[in-house]
């Protein structure tokens, strides 16, 4: 999933600590009366690191979306709270001894917050619509596994009713694989795979994700949606499991400044924000340490080339050479203040959440020292054409607006300048242009980017390389050896020899340097000890459902 956004302008910010003003004590007591769209009882006022640009399952692909979302709708699966997934809209489920058909049993008192029962017709619909290449569903290639979803995806099947999922009854859901697929399960917790309701969706069309009309099957509703402002949600009295949920409202807060975060934080106006500047961790960490909180993120932060343009597409020893010449280990520790360094596309938590025994396939010269990494980018520099004479023309870097993103880039241009003369136009815009671009492949030279994985295995970050990946493809890369590898590791029901598929293709894509891995994330942040049952988990997926809060 892809990271949030950074503040675009600061009339925004403003606006919110102007509405912030009057609801900056702290906020977990019943307040009496309640602001607009709040229910009477605990408050939970959280940050969600950016601008959702939707709340709709099968669009979003933001993590300020996703944060939402999981209060919103649950699927046959959900997460956990930490980190895993949990049975949710599913009771059960069982599969055929070849490993292909999946049959879902749905809670009977699954039921949506309309008070309508939620039914298999509710995701044989979903699914459906999340295959039907007129949704532009970023996540279509989810449906990839399925039977016929594939075709469906790329228009080579016209009828959306041919994919294999089906209606037994009411309350039986049943999926017809391709093949059998390790992660399957693992990916039913991502937002794409939750049901919408359909007579919402058919009456309202994409307005059926404003408050009023947005039905859900999660813990809370849509009260209030104030773009750029906040978002309230209210306790849904219709959830399966309500009597298990102690928070009664969540006010989502969009902040994209850092700095405003720490500040509403500071003030008892935020319980939670979504992430520390880095000139501030070294103070929260001792100033407010009974607040920090750090935990490692299923997440790279990584330059993608654009594989489209010259002199890119055709000159992987220029692409390979400004790769060494990253200093990753100072990048890291100097100027990011305690990231990881980052050598493979597919962050280390894997060996510990995904595939067993998958290690990343790490790139031959890992081994080498800085410097022996800058005198063979040099030497890879002179074989591609470039030296006295020829140098390398200017590199136009696009990346998101916001301190940290623009640390990194400065620092990756200033290295490459001094190790390698290379120029670098830092092209610096605000985060969902950025997006935009990198979908569509509009950026001319380099685009910084970032991958959190939306589900426990390295499929996760590796499908996106595929070359019908699509828009998530930032590099359109393309090789057929690492489509085949791919292929190959989804069928494989063996963990042990799927693992070793998965390595290979990793280590075949980190030679051909579509992308720059540059670091894994660490996240840091600020909870209040108010907040009761925050556990920090590498997908850093913490539904309001498992909170409370205390006076």
């Amino acid at each position: 999933m892809g990271e949030t956004s950074r503040c675009r302008a600061w009339a925004p910010c403003l606006v919110l600590l102007a509405w912030l003003a009057g609801f900056a004590q702290p906020a977990a007591a019943a307040a009496d009366p309640a602001p607009r769209g709040q229910a009477p009882g605990k408050t939970l006022v959280r940050a969600i690191g950016g601008v959702p640009v939707t709340l709709d399952p099968q669009h979003a692909d933001l993590a300020s979306e996703s944060g939402v979302i999981n209060d919103l709708l649950e699927g046959l699966l959900a997460p956990d709270g930490k980190g895993g997934a949990r049975p949710a809209l599913a009771e059960s489920w069982t599969i055929s001894p070849d490993g292909r058909i999946y049959t879902f049993k749905l809670r009977p008192d699954a039921k949506w917050s309309d008070g309508t029962p939620i039914t298999a017709d509710d995701f044989v619909f979903s699914w459906r619509r999340l295959a039907d290449p007129r949704t532009v569903a970023p996540f279509a290639f989810y449906m990839w596994v399925v039977v016929n979803g594939e075709a469906i995806a790329k228009g080579a099947i016209k009828d959306v009713a041919r994919l294999g999922v089906m209606a037994l009854d009411a309350r039986t859901f049943q999926v017809e694989l391709v093949r059998p697929t390790a992660y399957f399960l693992a990916m039913l917790q991502h937002q794409a795979l939750f049901a919408v309701q359909r007579a919402s969706v058919e009456a309202y069309g994409d307005a059926f994700t404003q408050p009023g009309h947005y039905v859900s099957s999660g813990a809370y509703v849509l009260a209030e949606n104030v773009p750029r402002d906040h978002l309230t949600l209210v306790r849904n009295p219709a959830y399966y499991d309500q009597a298990k949920v102690r928070i009664d409202t969540v006010r989502d807060l969009p902040l994209e400044e850092r700095d405003v975060e720490t500040r509403l934080f500071q003030g008892g106006g935020l319980m939670t924000t979504y992430e520390l500047p880095i000139d501030q961790v070294a103070w929260a960490r001792s100033a407010l340490k009974e607040a920090f909180v750090r935990s490692d993120a299923y997440d790279t932060y990584f330059l993608s080339f654009n594989l489209r343009n010259e002199p890119w597409k055709s000159q992987p020893k220029l692409r390979e050479a400004l790769s060494l010449a990253v200093d990753r280990e100072g990048l890291a520790s100097q100027v990011l203040q305690g990231e990881q360094p980052a050598y493979s596309y597919v962050p280390p938590q894997a060996a510990g959440v995904g595939a067993a025994g998958y290690e990343p396939g790490w790139p031959a010269w890992r081994t080498l020292t800085q410097a022996d990494r800058d005198r063979r980018a040099k030497a890879l520099l002179a074989e591609a054409g470039y030296g006295p004479g020829a140098p390398v023309p200017s590199i136009s870097l696009l990346y998101p607006l916001g301190g940290n993103w623009q640390a990194a880039a400065a620092a990756v241009a200033a290295r490459w300048k001094a190790t390698l003369g290379v120029d670098v136009r830092l092209d610096g815009q605000d985060f969902s242009a950025v997006s935009t671009q990198a979908n569509e492949k509009r950026f001319k030279d380099i685009v910084f980017a970032s991958w959190i994985g939306d589900y426990a295995d390295a499929n996760s970050f590796l499908a996106l390389m595929r070359s019908d990946a699509g828009q998530e493809n930032y590099a359109s890369y393309r090789n057929p050896l690492f489509d085949a590898l791919m292929e190959e590791a989804n069928g494989e029901a063996d963990a042990d020899r799927r693992a070793g598929l998965l390595r290979r293709a990793e280590r075949l894509m980190m030679d051909d340097t579509p992308v720059i891995p540059l670091f894994h994330k660490t996240m840091r942040r600020l909870v209040s000890p108010r907040v009761i049952g925050w556990t920090p988990n590498p997908l850093d997926v913490i539904p309001s459902r498992f909170l409370d809060v205390v006076p």
